[in-house]
C-alpha cells in the first residue's frame, strides 16, 4: 500500500474490498501487519465486502527533501490474504485534508491485488517522468518500484533504467517495520537482493524508472509508478 502525505490528515487504517462473483459464500483471510493480524470475513455469493486493518507507517513516510524513500521493509511490511474460493480482492488507501475544521477526501489510491499464481519472475517496470528535474528532490516527486515477495529465500535481481537514490542511513521511519538499509544504485548497474516472504523491497529515483528490469528466482509480485504526477504537466 502507498500513502503519501501532502499536510493533510493521515487516516491509521487501510481499506480492502472483496468480491465474490460465484455462487456460494466465500471466507477471505488477511494475516500479517505490524500487529500480526489475522481476520477472517465472510464475503457473499455475489456480493462485495469491505473491511478495514491498521495502516503499515514507514515505507513512504519521508517528509523531508533529500530523505529517500528507498528501503527493504521486512517482517511486518505487509499483508497476506487468502480465500477458500476465487474472489476479487483491491486495497483502498484513502487520504484526508483539513478545510476549516472539517476533513475532506483529498486522493483515493486504489490497486487491484493479483493472486500469486498470476505473479511472474521477469517484469519490466513502467513509470512516468518525475516530477522534480533535480537531486535530492521531495519524497513526494519520486518515480518509485516495489517488489514484494511470497516465498523465504527469494534472490531478486534488479537493472535500473535510473538511478536509485539509497537510503538515509540511521533515519528511522517507522517502529512497525524493520528496515534494512539500501545502497544506491547506478543507472544500468545490476543490485541483488535475498527477500523471504512477506518482504517489500522499495526503490526510489529522481528519474524515469521505465525499462527497469527485475528478475527473481521465484514469483514475485512489481509495482511501478510515480508517487505524485501532473497531467499535463503545464500546470
Amino acid at each position: 500500500s502507498i500513502v503519501v502525505g501532502h499536510g493533510g490528515l493521515r487516516i491509521p487504517e487501510l481499506g480492502y474490498g472483496f468480491h465474490n462473483p460465484g455462487t456460494t459464500d466465500a471466507v477471505a483471510t488477511i494475516r500479517g501487519g505490524p500487529d500480526a493480524l489475522s481476520r477472517s470475513v465472510t464475503v457473499p455469493a455475489q456480493g462485495s465486502v469491505f473491511v478495514t486493518v491498521p495502516l503499515i507507517q514507514g515505507l513512504f513516510d519521508r517528509p523531508a527533501y533529500g530523505v529517500s524513500p528507498t528501503v527493504l521493509g521486512r517482517d511486518t511490511a505487509s499483508y497476506a490474504i487468502e480465500a477458500d474460493a476465487p474472489i476479487v480482492a483491491y486495497e483502498f488507501s484513502p487520504e484526508y485534508a483539513l478545510l476549516e475544521d472539517s476533513r475532506f477526501l483529498m486522493k483515493a489510491d486504489a490497486t487491484v491485488l493479483l493472486p500469486e499464481h498470476a505473479w511472474g519472475t521477469e517484469y519490466l517496470a513502467v513509470t512516468m517522468p518525475p516530477l522534480c528535474a533535480r537531486s535530492p528532490c521531495h519524497p513526494e516527486e519520486m518515480t518509485f518500484l516495489q517488489v514484494i515477495a511470497g516465498t523465504d529465500g527469494t534472490a531478486v535481481t534488479v537493472v535500473p533504467a535510473a538511478p536509485i537514490e539509497a537510503s538515509v542511513e540511521g533515519v528511522v521511519t517507522s517502529t512497525t517495520v524493520t528496515e534494512t538499509p539500501v545502497a544506491a544504485i547506478d543507472a544500468g548497474a545490476s543490485m541483488r537482493f535475498e527477500l523471504d516472504a512477506g518482504d517489500v523491497l522499495q526503490l526510489a529515483s529522481a528519474g524515469d524508472l521505465t525499462g527497469t528490469k527485475v528478475v527473481a528466482s521465484e514469483r514475485v509480485q512489481v509495482l511501478s509508478g510515480n508517487i505524485g504526477i501532473r497531467l499535463p504537466g503545464s500546470w
